[in-house]
């Protein structure tokens, strides 16, 4: 899936539920391949006053 189609692919996949004020979360993803789903779930979390957000990932997809 290109790039941009990703991005509106993923819009709106993510809820967030309760106030995350001042929690330190890891955000983990086993396989990134546009960072679209990580920049979304991030997203939510900022909406719910996360704190500091920390990303994890195990293996990145290259471009071709």
């Amino acid at each position: 899936m290109p790039l941009k189609e990703r991005g509106r692919n993923v819009r709106g996949a993510f809820e967030g539920i309760g106030d995350l004020a001042g929690k330190r979360i890891l955000l983990v993803d086993d396989v990134m391949t546009t960072g679209s789903t990580l920049r979304e779930a991030a997203r939510i979390l900022e909406l719910h006053n996360a704190g500091e957000i920390t990303v994890a990932v195990a293996a990145r997809a290259l471009r071709h």
